[in-house]
């Protein structure tokens, strides 16, 4: 068997890793505007310990479990700024869980390069 050929069991084990991305990003993704998700919880939904959780989320993503939500966080905010007339940075800021705005913008413009005030003026 060549090495771009995968086993059976290769498969089964990408799909499984597949599926908790999923399952994990469906968690987030319904809880993104609650300043309140924290990664115990997340990890309580996942049926995991804090523990397990940060080594897989780690392995899977590249990311910390922090770093992942913020980074989950950051771009739910680009999108709606992106799709929404008339939106302000304080209700973008606020619909991904982030109750200070001025703390949204800096780590906006720490991931994206820019303010979110900038990015709002470019995209429209």
């Amino acid at each position: 068997m060549n090495s771009s050929t995968k086993s059976p069991d290769d498969q089964k084990i990408s799909e499984l890793k597949r599926n908790w991305l999923v399952k994990l990003n469906a968690i987030i993704s319904s809880q993104l505007h609650d300043p309140n998700l924290t990664i115990p919880k997340i990890a309580e939904e996942l049926y995991m310990s804090e523990r397990q959780f940060y080594r897989r989320v780690k392995r899977e993503t590249g990311y910390t479990p922090n770093q992942y939500l913020q980074v989950a966080r950051l771009a739910r905010a680009k999108e709606l700024l992106r799709a929404r007339k008339g939106i302000t940075i304080k209700e973008a800021a606020m619909s991904v869980g982030y109750s200070r705005p001025d703390y949204f913008s800096k780590l906006f413009e720490e991931y994206f390069g820019m303010r979110p005030a900038a990015y709002l003026r470019n995209s429209h």
